[in-house]
């Protein structure tokens, strides 16, 4: 299990695209918390899944709402 933690625009449709991106990418959401941070939003999402994480990192940042995506240790 990994822990993401994206700053994104918050925008309509924002959340379901990036749940999404990870779905079709075989990786499966678990848990989800947001946290407004002025005009950004903070998303910690924890997913399961069997593939490289550093791969659904890169698709999720070329995602427009999202400003940056870390895994968090």
């Amino acid at each position: 299990m990994h822990a993401l933690i994206l700053n994104l625009i918050p925008t309509t449709g924002s959340l379901v695209r990036i749940i999404g991106t990870a779905e079709r990418r075989g990786w499966e959401p678990v848990a989800m918390a947001m946290t407004s941070r002025g005009s950004e939003v903070e998303l910690r999402l924890q997913v399961r899944g069997t593939q490289p994480v550093d791969r659904l990192v890169r698709q999720l940042t070329r995602l427009l709402d999202v400003a940056s995506v870390r895994v968090e240790p």
